[in-house]
């Protein structure tokens, strides 16, 4: 069984940069409050993903310069923003325990509030309207690997995405999807989705977080058991920055946000 407890401590995650496949290169968004999602979409006439800025009705963010032009498939694009680096904070004041390790955590609306603090969610929409107007999905499953051997962290650091149980098992924090400590590297996402989970860091410092990202049809044999994998579209890659600091402030943030010029990583698709 995963165990876990709760404390708090003066610890800060400062900020999350993104960089987008597919995606115009555009500005260097901050978010500072309320929530806003990650999001992906999927060109299936070019092989290629888009990762944009969901802007929310709560969300408090600078650099909404440059809209989305949206959603190559003509389905589930909403008030979106591309950018060339992403930022979220300050977060802080919140740490939690999961096996046996502290993790300094965001705020998640699905999972463990941590006051004050920006929530930031995961959207998925692949979808496409076909030649007849009908909307089908791309694929049925949306794959995400860590690579965490390519990944820069603090040394002996850790991360974590995860939210208690919702269904309530009594089983605490069964629900991780990423946790490198135990070498879970790999989340399947459906292809219509959304939902806010907690992201975790054991260590102050800078995290870039290299992301393999891949559309799977994913179909298990209800005779048999017999799982079969077909994958659809090529491999295309995302990184996620993140840095952790010792006190939340919002002069720390400004200097954060002004000297992370993190080099958008593009690699091209199969």
């Amino acid at each position: 069984m995963k165990s876990s407890a709760s404390l708090t401590t003066l610890a800060l995650i400062a900020g999350i940069s993104l960089s987008a496949i597919g995606a115009t290169q555009a500005s260097n968004i901050v978010i500072s409050g309320g929530s806003a999602d990650w999001n992906f979409f999927y060109d299936s006439g070019n092989d290629s993903f888009d990762v944009v800025l969901r802007n929310k009705g709560t969300t408090v963010a600078t650099g909404l310069d440059t809209p989305y032009a949206g959603a190559p498939g003509g389905v589930g694009d909403g008030d979106d923003f591309t950018f060339s680096t992403l930022t979220v904070g300050p977060i802080g004041g919140t740490t939690t325990v999961v096996n046996g390790n502290t993790y300094i955590i965001s705020s998640a609306l699905q999972g463990i509030d941590a006051p004050g603090n920006p929530d930031f969610g995961i959207r998925t929409r692949f979808r496409e309207l076909d030649g007849g107007g009908n909307t089908v999905n791309q694929f049925n499953s949306f794959r995400m690997t860590l690579d965490w051997a390519n990944s820069t962290f603090p040394a002996g650091a850790e991360m974590i995405l995860f939210r208690p149980d919702v269904d309530d098992d009594l089983i605490p924090f069964n629900d991780i999807l990423f946790e490198t400590a135990d070498n879970d590297l790999i989340h399947d996402w459906p292809a219509w989705g959304h939902t806010h989970w907690n992201w975790g860091f054991t260590e102050e410092g800078t995290y870039d977080l290299q992301f393999d990202i891949q559309g799977y049809n994913i179909f298990e044999d209800e005779d048999t058991g017999i799982i079969t994998e077909t994958a659809i579209t090529g491999v295309g890659t995302t990184n996620v920055s993140f840095v952790v600091i010792p006190e939340p402030s919002t002069a720390g943030l400004a200097l954060l946000a002004a000297g992370l010029a993190f080099a958008v990583r593009r690699r091209p698709l199969a």
